[in-house]
């Protein structure tokens, strides 16, 4: 699974949506730096409808995945209700044998983004947003089995979402919501997601978000549907068109040292899905606003 601050959630794309769908656009002429870390650990555990099966019958038990995804972005403001951002993604992804030994191990950039986001109105007690964005994916792994990657990474994407917030009249609480449609090249199926949750203030500096987040696929393949097209989906240029989705809860807490610098820590984990690797991931984003 990869990780990139402009998803949110992607799972990193999911995974600071909780935060990102609060903040309104930037102020014209300010200036935003994030810096994200983030580790995806998955097991050799597939899940398989509703039942979880080896993902090769050449792993053996102990064996897992470790995918570590490093992203850049810089996002400025143009006006009162318009931003626009870039981001570029690095990551190193290993094979660990149950001995701890590495069976293979690549690394590279993995994604270039280019986003836009237009507050349609907003207030102290609602929002809405609308954010657009191209990404353009990288194959650098595109010698590894489809398996060690997420199934579908290797298409480029354009996206549209909404975020939606409500503030509630106790406690600070704030609600948000953000569906969002995924188109994808080289003929991979189209993609919904959804994210909704809720942000509690702990102090002026400090708050957490809790959220559930869900990917579904408009068709494709099922790689277990039929035994014989398993192996098949090795080492494919654009990697498999499967059907996968999957579904789980996740967490932000924040912490803003000032008006310049907030410090993230994140995480989802996968607790269902469909043509997917049973995982976890956590991470840590590091934001810094130039006025």
């Amino acid at each position: 699974m990869n990780l990139h601050r402009w998803q949110r959630v992607g799972a990193l794309a999911a995974l600071s949506m909780s935060t990102a769908s609060l903040a309104a656009t930037l102020p014209e002429g300010m200036t935003k730096v994030d810096f994200s870390a983030g580790m995806s650990s998955s097991s050799t555990l597939w899940y398989q409808t509703a039942t979880k099966v080896p993902i090769d019958l050449q792993l053996r038990r102990g064996e897992y995945f470790i995918d570590q995804q490093f992203d850049l972005g810089v996002t400025r403001g143009i006006n009162e209700k318009t931003e626009v951002g870039v981001a570029i993604g690095f990551s190193n992804k290993n094979h660990i044998k149950a001995d701890g030994s590495s069976a293979s191990q690549t690394s590279g950039i993995t994604f270039y983004t280019l986003r836009g986001k237009r507050s349609v109105f907003s207030s102290e007690e609602h929002g809405l947003d609308l954010t657009g964005g191209l990404e353009f994916k990288y194959a650098n792994d595109v010698n590894q089995p489809w398996f060690f990657q997420s199934p579908n990474d290797r298409s480029h994407r354009l996206s549209a979402s909404l975020d939606i917030g409500k503030a509630l009249p106790w406690g600070g609480l704030y609600l948000f919501a953000s569906p969002k449609l995924i188109y994808r090249t080289h003929a991979h199926p189209e993609q919904l997601e959804g994210t909704a949750g809720v942000v509690v203030p702990v102090s002026n500096a400090i708050t957490v978000s809790g959220y559930y987040h869900v990917i579904k696929t408009a068709a494709g393949t099922d790689c277990f549907h039929d035994p014989r097209n398993y192996d098949q989906f090795h080492n494919l240029p654009y990697g498999p068109k499967l059907s996968d989705s999957h579904s789980g809860p996740g967490a932000v807490v924040s912490y803003g040292w000032d008006e310049h610098l907030t410090l993230e820590g994140f995480t989802y984990v996968k607790l269902d899905g469909m043509n997917t690797d049973k995982s976890a991931t956590f991470g840590m984003n590091l934001s810094y606003v130039i006025f």
